[in-house]
């Protein structure tokens, strides 16, 4: 048998495709005598070997369009009533069966749609509580930049009163120092009552011991000074870090979910 399968031009099965548009059922006992078809579709379907044919069409709710073909080769064929209501059975159930097909598909798109934005989402999500938690870090490095700032401050001014004052109360204890000494030297015989005094306080001491304190006052002033100095420029160079960084890291995620 040759085979029917294959495109055919639509002028071969002109009134064959319009009763398949239009739904109609066609049921040809005798291809050959059968008066409605015309002279091309029955030279047509004779080429193909059919005697008798059973035609029924299946449309879909989305639109689609097919038809199923029966037909008797071998010998003419009365189609029973039956086999009518099969057929047109068959093709109600498989125009079902199609519909359920296309929305199965379209479920299963939408799902992967629905997964793919749920991890871009989800993707964002993360990416956003990460920015957050660095533009937090970074608000409380600058707020402790700030403080050490402040803190640098409020000690700066005291210990430049104490540095300052510390030279002048230097040259004026050496001057004191001095002055005792001379008043030493030109009263030998001192009073009982001062000579008890100096025994006391054991001036010898205080003039050796005096200016090493100062000496050791004025190096611990110099060195809160450089600490003093140290958190200012932390404070300065923390803050310009931070917000460079803040703003590096604020465009490197924004470039990464600019498509998002």
């Amino acid at each position: 048998m040759p085979e029917p399968l294959g495109d055919s031009p639509i002028q071969k099965v002109e009134a064959l495709s319009e009763a398949v548009l239009r739904g109609n059922l066609l049921c040809l006992d005798d291809i050959a005598t059968d008066s409605w078809l015309d002279s091309k579709n029955r030279d047509f379907l004779v080429s193909l070997g059919f005697k008798s044919l059973l035609t029924v069409s299946v449309k879909t709710q989305s639109g689609c369009l097919g038809v199923i073909v029966c037909e008797h080769s071998r010998a003419l064929h009365s189609w029973s009533d039956d086999e009518v209501e099969l057929i047109r059975g068959v093709a109600d159930q498989l125009a079902i069966a199609i519909d359920q097909a296309q929305l199965y598909n379209q479920s299963r798109a939408a799902t992967v749609a629905a997964t793919t934005q749920a991890e871009q989402l989800n993707q964002v999500l993360h990416n956003l509580k990460q920015t957050q938690a660095q533009l937090i870090q970074t608000e409380k490095m600058s707020s402790l930049g700030q403080l050490v700032a402040g803190v640098a401050h409020e000690i700066n001014n005291p210990v430049n009163f104490i540095y300052g004052n510390l030279t002048h109360v230097s040259e004026y204890t050496l001057g004191l120092l001095e002055l005792v000494e001379l008043h030493q030297k030109s009263n030998v015989n001192s009073t009982p009552e001062v000579q008890a005094h100096i025994e006391a306080i054991d001036l010898d001491f205080i003039a050796e011991d005096l200016p090493k304190i100062l000496v050791s006052m004025k190096m611990g002033a110099n060195r809160i000074r450089e600490i003093v100095l140290s958190l200012r420029n932390f404070s300065r160079l923390d803050e310009a870090l931070l917000d460079f960084t803040a703003m590096e890291d604020l465009l490197n995620w924004l470039q990464t979910n600019q498509s998002a």
